[in-house]
């Protein structure tokens, strides 16, 4: 097999432009000594990687119009969100910065592989419900209500991240609140109400893939951010951080969930007071 057949195959495809792409913005990184630009494309790679499909598809056309708007809809808000955010602290994200400082002289080759490659191929599984739902048979009856109830929770997840992100941003351009934690809104019924809504949104397109695809691999994408929005760099990564950095960090931990959305638990240190010191 050439490799210009290999390429011809939409998953191959798909992948190699990604790691292009990526490979391309490591290099600008290089010059700029800022890693934290690889976030802005993470919006537009779901985007490019639908567009390179759409030549190949033979997906029923309305349920493929809903998908892409969604798609569409999610990556420029994400983006616009990033942006703004990144060039508003005017500085590369702590996170990138501690594997630089742990990287040493070798950092800008080793990025290549542990950042940029890595969140290449990070994407381009996430992106296993455009896969599905691109792939899908155009005998394949749809099935609505699954379509109905993935587009309801993508809706959901969608409000929940923007408005958790609105909430922080306006909290955070406040100076009175230097040092301090933002736990009203909707982070005083979770901790990361933008890592929830991202999660939801993406299992709703998950949804509306396998209805259109039947295919078990839609759910594969959403799984695999899930995880790591609770265990690698979301949930698990910022307790570490912010335990160190913000009073009253262990209060909130305790009363509030992390994830999942729950009235809050009366704080621990609250619930430790005599009733002579409440008074």
């Amino acid at each position: 097999m050439t490799v210009q057949t290999l390429l011809s195959q939409p998953l191959i495809s798909t992948l190699a432009v990604t790691l292009v792409i990526f490979t391309i913005i490591w290099r600008i990184h290089v010059s700029l000594g800022d890693a934290g630009i690889v976030d802005y494309y993470w919006g537009p790679g779901f985007l490019v990687i639908a567009g390179i499909w759409m030549s190949h598809t033979s997906a029923a056309p309305l349920i493929l119009t809903i998908f892409l708007a969604f798609l569409a809809l999610w990556g420029l808000r994400l983006t616009a969100h990033l942006v703004i955010r990144h060039r508003k602290f005017r500085q590369e994200d702590s996170r990138y910065t501690a594997m630089r400082e742990r990287g040493g002289k070798s950092w800008w080759i080793r990025s290549l592989f542990t950042v940029f490659w890595l969140q290449a191929i990070i994407l381009w599984a996430v992106a296993s419900p455009v896969h599905a739902l691109m792939s899908s048979s155009p005998e394949h009856n749809v099935a609505w209500p699954a379509a109905v109830i993935g587009s309801a929770f993508f809706v959901i997840g969608f409000l929940f991240e923007s408005i958790g992100d609105l909430q922080l941003s306006r909290f955070r351009d406040d100076p009175n609140n230097e040092g301090k934690l933002l736990t009203t809104g909707l982070r005083a019924w979770c901790r990361y109400p933008s890592y929830f809504g991202e999660s939801v949104l993406w299992w709703g397109m998950g949804l509306i893939a396998y209805a259109a695809s039947a295919s078990p691999w839609a759910f594969a994408g959403p799984l695999l951010l899930t995880f790591l929005l609770l265990k690698v760099s979301g949930v698990a990564m910022l307790d570490g951080r912010l335990k160190s950095r913000k009073g009253g960090y262990e209060d909130w931990i305790y009363a509030t969930n992390a994830f999942i959305p729950w009235p809050p638990k009366e704080s621990q240190s609250t619930r430790n007071e005599t009733p002579e010191a409440a008074e």
